[in-house]
């Protein structure tokens, strides 16, 4: 009996897609993915960048994706442009689109990004009180948190709708990108917001990193540990996590078998989405939440 083909590279990319889906479309700006997707139509692109603009980048990312599940079978390499797109933006999403799972993100840093997202979500009100957009902005950019684009988003952001504004704009790029907290702690710290950078990393008992002080946060009180403990997420995040979950437990059996030295992907359980960090999973939705319209406006 001959020996089944193995799946080829767009067909690993479109089935890591259905698995991860909602992380995917909560960790990319459809009209910067856009700019590096030469392959794409500009009538194709206009109505993508419309839906974006007037529903979110959540549902703009939506029809992204169904879009290049649409047109992959006759335009091979729309899957490996998309991957690089995501890859050229600097974003979350193309960690889980290799199809050799080399960079798929350990549960540990998942978790540690979505507790993240949490507590910014928890000090969002205070954080666009308090921080200066452009004094971030560069420091995320020193490093490379930011992009220069992503900088001058900011900046026009601030200069037409003011500081307010520019922080929604800033934080809603911020979150997105590839292992963002770290690198947004110490940018906190070095641009005179080390207590916001203490009650972000968990830690509001804390004056700030390395030492450093917040004068413009002294009169603030940070809600105590265990209210940051005892965070919930919503009912529809719940949801979405056991969608994931439910996903992640389909076989590889639709597409021929993988061989050596060929990476299996339903034996490394990699579309697993584990629901014991689940609990602080904050994906973004239309609701109001981190990436959804109401965020950023």
């Amino acid at each position: 009996m001959e020996a089944a083909a193995s799946p080829s590279r767009d067909e690993c990319i479109l089935y890591l897609i259905s698995c991860f889906r909602t992380r995917i479309k909560s960790s990319l700006q459809v009209n910067r993915v856009l700019d590096f997707m030469p392959s794409l139509s500009l009538d194709q692109k206009r109505q993508l960048r419309a839906v974006a603009g007037e529903m979110g980048d959540v549902e703009g990312a939506e029809k992204l994706l169904s879009l290049v599940e649409k047109e992959a079978p006759d335009s091979p390499g729309l899957c490996q442009e998309f991957c690089e797109a995501l890859t050229k933006g600097g974003y979350d999403a193309a960690n889980y689109l290799d199809p050799s799972l080399n960079e798929l993100p350990p549960p540990s840093l998942e978790a540690a990004g979505d507790l993240g997202k949490a507590l910014v979500n928890l000090f969002f009100d205070r954080l666009t009180d308090t921080l200066q957009a452009s004094q971030v902005a560069f420091q995320c950019l020193g490093k490379r948190l930011l992009d220069k684009e992503d900088v001058e988003r900011v900046i026009i952001e601030k200069n037409t709708q003011g500081n307010k504004s520019a922080v929604r704009e800033m934080l809603y790029r911020i979150i997105q990108k590839k292992e963002w907290l770290s690198p947004f702690l110490e940018a906190l710290g070095e641009a005179g917001h080390a207590n916001m950078a203490a009650c972000i990393s968990g830690h509001p008992n804390e004056k700030g990193i390395n030492g450093a002080s917040d004068s413009s946060n002294e009169m603030y009180e940070a809600p105590n540990s265990e209210a940051v403990e005892n965070l919930q997420p919503r009912t529809e995040l719940q949801e979405a996590l056991e969608d994931e979950k439910n996903v992640s437990e389909k076989s590889f059996e639709d597409l021929p078998e993988i061989s050596e030295p060929d990476v299996s992907l339903q034996e490394t359980n990699a579309c697993d989405v584990n629901a014991n960090f689940g609990q602080m999973n904050l994906y973004s939705d239309d609701s109001g939440a981190i990436g959804g319209t109401a965020f950023r406006k």
